[in-house]
Order: structure tokens, then sequence, then C-alpha cells
């Protein structure tokens, strides 16, 4: 057996372990438009907000700090899927909002990722699916995971 049954069994090394399976999906749905998960994140949560987001955003969307997602920004700007600016208010922070290029692309990419894993998931009953991604937003509130705390 490769897999120890102490890891087998344990919660921490499953979730992690799917969750490195599930970005390997991402990585090879999202391939074709030469983007990583974290920049599909990125680009929805962009795309959904109708005027730009401070930086600061991002970082905690992402769980990044903020040199790495300066330098991701700074790729998606180069591939126009981003454009930045100051923030008038507070010339320290710097506003990043989606091109209309990106939300066409986005929304795409969101069909080829349902598409993706579609296959995969459809054993998965609907009932199923709605417990394991309450139980998964009740985990993250209790590790600290607040992202709606930093709405403006």
């Amino acid at each position: 057996e490769v897999i120890p049954d102490e890891l087998e069994n344990s919660m921490a090394f499953n979730i992690y372990r799917a969750s490195l399976l599930l970005r390997r999906e991402l990585i090879r749905a999202l391939a074709e438009y030469d983007m990583t998960p974290e920049q599909w994140q990125v680009l929805a949560m962009l795309c959904d907000k109708p005027k730009p987001v401070k930086q600061m955003e991002i970082v905690h969307l992402s769980l990044r700090d903020k040199p790495t997602v300066s330098r991701m920004i700074k790729g998606m700007v180069r591939k126009g899927w981003l454009e930045i600016s100051q923030d008038s208010m507070d010339k320290r922070a710097t506003l990043v909002s989606a091109t209309d290029e990106a939300r066409i692309l986005q929304k795409e990419a969101l069909e080829k990722l349902r598409n993706h894993l579609k296959p995969k998931l459809k054993t998965m009953g609907a009932e199923v699916k709605q417990r394991l991604l309450a139980d998964l937003k009740h985990l993250r509130n209790l590790l600290g995971d607040h992202p709606r705390d930093h709405d403006p």
C-alpha cells in the first residue's frame, strides 16, 4: 500500500490531496488559455465586480503574499486581461479591473472547466455536492477564512 492508513484516514491529508488533484484538473482544463487556476480565480472575482477592486482584495482572495500577487497581476496585464490604475482616494492603493477581453475569456474558461469536471463528478449526486460545499465552507470558516470581511 502506497498511502499509510494514518494518512488515508486523516481529514487534513484527504482535503489537501483532493485539493492538489483538483488543481491538476484545473491546470489541464485551462491549458489552452495559458491560464493558471490562480489567474482564473482572479478573473472570476474581477469579472463579477462592476468596479475596479483594490489589489489587496486579490491578496485576501488568493491567500498569496503581496509580491506574488503583484507579479501575477503584471503578467495578466501583459496578456491584456487586466488594467491597473491608481486609487484617486488613496494614492498608495492600486486598483485592478478586468478587460472586456478577459470577461469573454473568463466565461469561456468557466464553461470549459464545467465540461472538464462534469464527467469526473457525474456519480456524485447533487445532494452530496451541496453537503460537501457546505462542509468545506464551514471548515474554511473554522480555519479563519472570512473573505467577505474584505469586501468594500
